[in-house]
């Protein structure tokens, strides 16, 4: 959980004064995980959660982060109400270059999703991401290690 809400503070602090409501509902346990891996997944994917809701009214962005145990291991994931993607090849997010919004549209150079990725599979995990409805994204990051 600290670590969650120390790069959300990190993550929020690089797009100050822009605010936007966060949630993290994350359990205090100890979790066998590369702290540094982890690190650069989390802030990879909250720095997009706050580009992708910065056409969303401050009042009303919103972002929510929740993890919890799962079948053999952990899930945590990352929803926000940004201006979402077509859910046709979310995969392509997550190569480098690879974008889901034309290059002029976000800034960006579109390796962020892509190094979370890479970082997520070094890590034993796997980061899938996902259109919410009626808007947003979801991230979700899944891997198979038990709480200490």
């Amino acid at each position: 959980r600290a670590l969650v809400q120390e790069v959300a503070m990190e993550v929020a602090h690089q797009h100050a004064p822009r605010q936007l409501a966060l949630d993290v509902d994350v359990p205090d346990a100890v979790v066998v995980v590369d702290a540094a891996l982890l690190r650069v997944v989390l802030r990879a994917v909250l720095d997009n959660a706050w580009k992708f809701t910065s056409r969303v009214p401050e009042a009303e962005a919103r972002v929510v982060v929740r993890a919890w145990r799962a079948a053999g291991g952990w899930m945590l994931e990352v929803r926000d109400n940004g201006v979402g993607f077509v859910a046709t090849h979310p995969e392509q997010a997550l190569r480098v270059f690879g974008r889901l919004h034309a290059a002029n549209a976000f800034p960006g150079l579109g390796v962020g999703l892509a190094l979370a990725a890479k970082a997520a599979q070094r890590m034993g995990a796997t980061l899938q991401l996902a259109a919410a409805q009626p808007a947003g994204c979801v991230v979700a990051l899944s891997w198979p290690q038990a709480a200490g």
